[in-house]
C-alpha cells in the first residue's frame, strides 16, 4: 500500500497510507486482550477521537505515507527492579496478578503474541541489560524471567 501511494504521489495524484499504532475502542489488540491500557513496544492505544483528528491533519499533509501512534508515559517505562518488572510483565500479558501463575509456565501459554514478545524482549534488555534471541523469548517462562532479574541484581 505504501509503495502504491508513493507512486501515485510521484505521478501527481492524491494518495495517503497511514500506519496506525494500537487503536483503542475498536482495535484488534484491545479486543483480544479486553484491555485498553496495554503498553506495546513503548506505545499505548490511541483513542478514536485522536485517530479522527490525526486523520484530518494527515489528509491535509503532502506526505504519501504517515504513521500515527501514542507514546506511553515515562512512568510506565521506568525501571524499578525485579518486582516492578514482574508487574510490567503482567501488564504486557494483560494479566492482573502474575504471582498466581505457576512460575514454570511459558509466556506463550499465557497468550503472548508476537507484539507482546517484542515488548517483553525489549523490556528485559532495557531493565536488566540481557539480550535474548527470538527463540529464547519463545521458550521464556516466568521462572526464567525471575532468574534473569536475580542475576542482574547480583551484578
Amino acid at each position: 500500500m505504501d509503495r502504491v501511494c508513493d507512486v501515485r504521489k510521484a505521478d501527481g495524484y492524491n494518495a495517503l497510507s497511514i500506519q496506525w499504532g494500537v487503536i483503542g475502542d475498536v482495535g484488534v489488540v484491545v479486543k483480544s486482550t479486553g484491555r485498553d491500557d496495554i503498553v506495546i513496544i513503548g506505545t499505548v492505544a490511541q483513542r478514536m477521537p485522536s485517530c479522527l483528528q490525526t486523520m484530518d491533519t494527515l489528509l491535509q499533509s503532502d506526505h504519501p505515507v504517515c504513521m500515527s501512534f501514542v507514546k506511553c508515559e515515562p512512568k510506565l517505562e521506568s525501571s524499578g527492579g525485579k518486582e516492578n518488572f514482574m508487574k510490567k510483565l503482567a501488564h504486557i500479558l494483560g494479566m492482573d496478578d502474575i504471582k498466581k501463575v505457576d512460575p514454570n509456565t511459558k509466556l506463550l501459554k499465557l497468550g503472548m503474541d508476537s507484539l507482546m514478545a517484542v515488548e517483553v524482549q525489549l523490556s528485559i534488555e532495557r531493565e536488566f541489560g540481557t539480550v535474548l534471541t527470538a527463540q529464547e523469548i519463545r521458550e521464556l517462562s516466568i521462572a526464567r524471567v525471575l532468574e534473569i532479574g536475580t542475576t542482574s541484581e547480583a551484578k
